[in-house]
């Protein structure tokens, strides 16, 4: 068995924290685990006391995991996804714009865990984008949270998964983005979109290298 967890910063008592068991001989997803914690120190908590190191397959987290030294503090890849999901665009930012817990919390996390595993695979997510692009919807947890989830259950094929808010449901399908990207369905790494051109993009990794896993 595989685990993939997931890890949504939201703030106080709005951590989101997922757990996928993986039968990496089948590709089917054994059980989900979702809860919100407090702080972003229960997370690690919660990582650390998951299962033994050696069943951790990987992280996916809602962060940005590369920063950009460009101008306004743009990266390729969130030009990329707002060229590409045009009617979500607006849900796509410059790093220069970011703020919060979703960059101090969740780059802490990154941090603490690859000081204490180099070797973690680590990809970034954007839960919101990536439910569109999944989906073809946009999200609203307010008006259309029933729905989401029950999407989210077909995904997994975990038709009785539940859960009480949107930082779950950001944690779960962020840890299933690591188990698609580490599987090899998905090919597509946003962290290198435009290296094929030969000129590098000038960025800082300060947890060293990472995933950007999409479909």
């Amino acid at each position: 068995m595989a685990t993939f967890f997931g890890y949504d910063p939201g703030g106080d008592g709005a951590h989101g924290a997922a757990r996928l068991d993986v039968d990496p001989a089948t590709g089917l997803v054994r059980s989900v685990e979702a809860r919100l914690l407090r702080t972003a120190g229960q997370f690690l908590e919660y990582f650390s006391g998951g299962c033994g190191p050696e069943a951790i397959a990987g992280l996916g987290v809602d962060t940005l995991t590369e920063w950009s030294l460009g101008p306004k503090g743009w990266r390729r890849a969130d030009v990329w996804l707002r060229t590409t999901y045009p009617r979500v665009a607006p849900s796509v930012v410059s790093s220069n714009s970011m703020y919060g817990a979703m960059c101090v919390n969740g780059m802490s996390v990154v941090h603490v865990l690859r000081h204490r595993a180099p070797g973690l695979l680590v990809t970034e997510t954007h839960p919101k984008v990536l439910y569109f692009a999944l989906s073809g919807s946009k999200y609203d947890w307010a008006g259309s949270r029933v729905a989401m989830v029950r999407w989210l259950g077909g995904l997994l094929g975990q038709p009785t998964l539940a859960m009480a808010s949107d930082d779950e449901f950001d944690a779960v399908l962020s840890a299933w983005a690591c188990w698609q990207g580490a599987s090899g369905r998905w090919t597509r790494d946003l962290h290198a979109v435009g290296d094929s051109e030969g000129e590098a993009e000038e960025v800082v990794r300060p947890a060293g290298p990472t995933r950007y896993f999409w479909p």
